[in-house]
C-alpha cells in the first residue's frame, strides 16, 4: 500500500514539473493559430509577433496590433497626418505567462496565469505607456477568467488630445478561446483633433454568450450609454450624436427552434443638418429550425475563412446552398417587427411587420413558388405629409409611390397597408402577384 502511495506522489511530482513546459509549448502554438485566423478575418488590421520567449515555468511575448489600411480608417489617418506622423497607430502588448499545474504566483491549481500591459505607437515609432492591464487565469478545465483595468489618463501631441476616465471590465472565455461573458463599464472619453471634437459618456456592457445545440452560439446583450457627440467646424460648431441609447438582445433555442428578440432605443439622434430624431425598434423571430439554420451559418463562416468578405460570402451561400435554404424555409419561419418608430421634427414615422411561413410536410415537394403560396403577412407604414414632401424634394422618384398607389394620403399622413396571402400581396387593396417580384 505504501509503495503505491509513494509511486502516486512521484507521478504527481513529475506531472507538476513537466506540465509547465508542455503548457508553454501549447500556449505558443495556440497564439500563433489565433493570430493567423485574425489576420485572415480582419485584413484591415495586422497582428504580428515581435518576439516570444518560452521558458520552463514562464513565457514572455510581445505582439503588435497595427492598422494596415489607411482607406479603411480615414479619420485616424487624418489624425496621424495632422500630428506629423508617417505611420498609422499601433498597440504593442507585452504578455507574461506563468504556466504549469500550479502557476507561479498562485496557490490555486490551474494551467496558466497571464498578465498583459500595453503601449501605444501613435505612428511615429515612439512607444507611449498606456495605463491598462489585463489579468487572466486559465483553469484546469480550460476556461479563462480575467479582468481589464484602465486608469484615468490623457495624451497630447500638438493640437491633438485624448482624455479618458478609465474602464473596469470582467470577461471569461470558453475552452475554444471564444468570449462567453463580458461585463462592466468604459468611462467617458474626449478626443480632439484639428476642428473635430468628440465626447462620450460611460458605456455599460453586459454580454453573455453560451453554446447551444448544433454548435450554435447564443448571445444575450445589454448595451447602453448616455450622450455621445461629435462637434465639427471649430468656432462654427456643427453637432452630430445622440443623448442616450439602449440595445437589448436575447437569443435561445427551445424545442429545436431558434428564438430571438431585439430592442433598440435611441434618443435625440442629431444630424449635421440640425435635425433630431428618436428611434425605437422592437422585433422578434421564432419558429426557425435551429439545426438547418446552424448548417447555413457554419457554411457562411467557412466562406469567410476562405477569404470572402461578408457580401461575397452571402452570395456564395445563396448560390451554393439553395437546397439547404429551401429546407430552412420549409421548416417554417416567423418574423415580427412589433414596432419601428422614428420621431422627427416633421412628425412620427411608424411601421410594423408580421410575416409567417408555416412549416410544410417533409414529404411535400418544395420550391420557391410553393413557399410563396404559403406565405402570410401584414405590413403597416405611415409618415407625415411634411416628412414625405421633404424626402420627395430630395428624391422626386418617391412621388411615383403615390402615383402608383403604394402610398395614399389619409388624415395628413401617407400610409401603406399590405396583406400577403396565397401568393398575392394586396397593397392598399390592390392585388400584386408575388411571382412578379
Amino acid at each position: 500500500m505504501k509503495k503505491w502511495f509513494v509511486a502516486l506522489l512521484v507521478l504527481l511530482a513529475v506531472i507538476v514539473l513537466i506540465s509547465p513546459a508542455i503548457v508553454g509549448r501549447l500556449t505558443e502554438r495556440d497564439i500563433s493559430k489565433s493570430i493567423e485566423i485574425a489576420n485572415v478575418e480582419s485584413p484591415d488590421v495586422s497582428i504580428q509577433t515581435e518576439r516570444f520567449e518560452r521558458r520552463w515555468f514562464s513565457s514572455e511575448g510581445r505582439h503588435r496590433i497595427e492598422l494596415s489600411d489607411r482607406d479603411a480608417f480615414p479619420s485616424i489617418s487624418k489624425f496621424t497626418a495632422d500630428s506629423g506622423y508617417d505611420g498609422l497607430p499601433a498597440v504593442v502588448i507585452d504578455t507574461r505567462i506563468d504556466h504549469g499545474l500550479v502557476p507561479a504566483g498562485s496557490v490555486v491549481p490551474g494551467i496558466a496565469n497571464i498578465a498583459s500591459t500595453f503601449q501605444l505607437d501613435p505612428g511615429n515609432g515612439k512607444l507611449v505607456d498606456l495605463p491598462a492591464r489585463v489579468q487572466s487565469t486559465i483553469s484546469l478545465t480550460g476556461l479563462t477568467d480575467g479582468t481589464v483595468e484602465v486608469d484615468t489618463g490623457e495624451w497630447h501631441a500638438g493640437s491633438n488630445e485624448i482624455n479618458w476616465q478609465g474602464a473596469d471590465l470582467k470577461f471569461s472565455l470558453d475552452r475554444a478561446g471564444i468570449l462567453s461573458t463580458l461585463s462592466g463599464h468604459v468611462g467617458p472619453m474626449e478626443f480632439s483633433a484639428d476642428s473635430l471634437h468628440v465626447e462620450t459618456s460611460t458605456l455599460n456592457i453586459a454580454f453573455d454568450q453560451t453554446g447551444g445545440p448544433y454548435s450554435l452560439v447564443l448571445p444575450t446583450l445589454k448595451l447602453g450609454s448616455g450622450a455621445m457627440n461629435a462637434y465639427f467646424g471649430g468656432s462654427n460648431i456643427e453637432r452630430s450624436g445622440l443623448s442616450e441609447f439602449q440595445i437589448e438582445l436575447v437569443s435561445d433555442v427551445v424545442r429545436g427552434k431558434l428564438l430571438g428578440n431585439i430592442a433598440i432605443d435611441i434618443d435625440d439622434l442629431a444630424m449635421l443638418t440640425g435635425e433630431k430624431f428618436d428611434i425605437n425598434v422592437v422585433a422578434s423571430t421564432s419558429g426557425i429550425d435551429a439545426k438547418r439554420f446552424a448548417d447555413l451559418y457554419h457554411a457562411y463562416s467557412a466562406y469567410l475563412r476562405e477569404g470572402h468578405n461578408s457580401k461575397s460570402a452571402l452570395q456564395a451561400l445563396y448560390s451554393g446552398n439553395t437546397e439547404s435554404l429551401l429546407a430552412l424555409l420549409q421548416a417554417g419561419i416567423e418574423l415580427d417587427i412589433e414596432s419601428a418608430r422614428v420621431g422627427s421634427p416633421q412628425g412620427m414615422f411608424a411601421g410594423d411587420l408580421s410575416v409567417t411561413l408555416p412549416a410544410s410536410d417533409s414529404d411535400e415537394p418544395v420550391s420557391w413558388s410553393g413557399l410563396l403560396l404559403k406565405l402570410h403577412g401584414t405590413m403597416n407604414f405611415s409618415m407625415p405629409e411634411a416628412l414625405f414632401e421633404q424626402l420627395a424634394s430630395a428624391d422626386p422618384q418617391l412621388n411615383m409611390a403615390v402615383a402608383t398607389g403604394f402610398l395614399v394620403a389619409e388624415d395628413e399622413q401617407y400610409v401603406m397597408h399590405v396583406d400577403i396571402a396565397k401568393g398575392v400581396a394586396k397593397v392598399n387593396g390592390a392585388p400584386i402577384p408575388l411571382s412578379g417580384f
